[in-house]
């Protein structure tokens, strides 16, 4: 049976209580509020399964990157609406149309991270957007086969761990799944995240309806977060002065497994890798409006035939992976652990959620914020003047 003695070993990914013939596993959270296995042991036929499909200990390094891409949406209303350049949203539209169903990461009414299936296009716009927090892939695992049993087209996006835990409760290759894995910073506990939505709930009083971490209302390299509220008040602000981003963004919140991450490689899980084509500017500088590029990295030849079928609908740039590497750390190395994660976390579980973003995340004075905002504004002219990107 599956026992975890170093938390660091463990990415949540679920596959271990998705497989489990006797289901007597669960996922029970800690006191950081990150989700780990617990075996009944009562139960459980030490058949090894859980061992066996766990994706930290069985890696499948088949998939290598064979095309790099820099990608803007033609439709600039869907590319404003989304993270980066706006392409998840026609490869899942394309699965769609093409009678198939596409699983990915929505935020419920309740405002907790949770992977979802969808058949329309309406639906597709829950799934659109970060979500800078670890989501609860719930029994889609077993929905998935379930489609791929009757032969039914399945779209099935995460982070590198989801997919490759997805693979391996599969057990085998399916010609009728497409796999997309997303370049992951790291993934913030659900249970800070869920405390953090009721300490700004308490300072707004008023209940958050909306989150968009990462709102383009201003900029796409520049992060803001936007959040809507019961009473129709609005919170809108730059990352660093927002303790939940902060943090994030510092590397301070992230699960343990994160900082050890085994994905973290051009070999990676899905038939296509997406993300930000962080840094594109400084080479070049002339395809970047800060409106959001999308990097796409093509891994097998399904990868090839999909995007195929929707570059009709994209301006594509070809690139290369030492250029996309280079805005992009998590394709060479995990992110490198913030030395008071575990004393944030360790005040988190004694004292609660207010006192450790107070004593760990310290947020500018206004008179610093408008000193930081003149500069940037100067900095901006400066490269527009020299024709520079970032």
């Amino acid at each position: 049976m599956i026992k975890i003695k170093d938390k660091s070993q463990c990415c949540g990914c679920g596959s271990c209580m998705s497989s489990c013939p006797k289901q007597c596993i669960r996922m029970k959270t800690d006191s950081e509020g990150f989700a780990y296995p617990e075996v009944d042991t009562g139960q459980c036929i030490s058949c090894g399964k859980c061992i066996k499909v766990c994706p930290i200990k069985n890696r499948d390094e088949n998939n290598k990157v064979q095309k790099v891409y820099a990608v803007k949406n033609k439709n600039e209303k869907t590319r404003s609406t989304s993270s980066s350049g706006g392409t998840f949203f026609e490869l899942a539209k394309y699965v769609i149309e093409n009678g198939g169903t596409v699983f990915g990461c929505a935020m419920s009414k309740e405002l907790v991270a949770q992977h979802i299936a969808v058949t329309t296009i309406s639906e597709l716009e829950a799934l659109k957007s970060s979500k800078y927090v670890q989501s609860d892939v719930g029994n889609t695992y077993s929905q998935a086969k379930e489609l791929l049993e009757n032969g039914k087209l399945v779209l099935y996006s995460g982070t590198p761990c989801q997919i490759a835990g997805l693979k391996n409760y599969l057990g085998k290759c399916y010609d009728n799944l497409i796999l997309i894995d997303v370049l992951c910073h790291g993934t913030p506990s659900p249970g800070m995240f869920k405390d953090y939505i009721a300490l700004i709930e308490k300072r707004f009083d008023s209940k958050p309806i909306s989150i968009n971490f990462r709102s383009k209302e201003k900029s796409w390299k520049r992060l803001y977060i936007d959040v809507h509220f019961e009473d129709g008040r609005r919170y809108f602000t730059f990352c660093g002065y927002d303790q939940y981003l902060s943090m994030f963004l510092n590397n301070m919140s992230l699960r343990p497994s994160c900082y050890e991450c085994k994905f973290t490689t051009e070999h990676r899980q899905g038939d296509i890798t997406l993300g930000d084509f962080w840094g594109i500017g400084k080479k070049y500088p002339e395809r970047d409006d800060d409106k959001g590029i999308s990097l796409v990295l093509i891994n097998t030849d399904k990868g090839v035939d999909l995007f195929d079928g929707i570059s009709s609908k994209l301006e594509i740039f070809e690139s290369d992976f030492e250029t996309a590497a280079a805005g992009q750390r998590t394709l060479s190395a995990p992110t490198i652990k913030n030395t008071n994660r575990d004393d944030f976390y360790k005040e988190y579980s004694e004292n609660g959620i207010e006192s450790a973003l107070n004593k760990f995340v310290k947020i500018p004075s206004k008179p610093v914020q408008v000193y930081y905002a003149v500069m940037r504004w100067g900095l901006d002219l400066v490269r527009k003047i020299l024709k520079k990107g970032y």
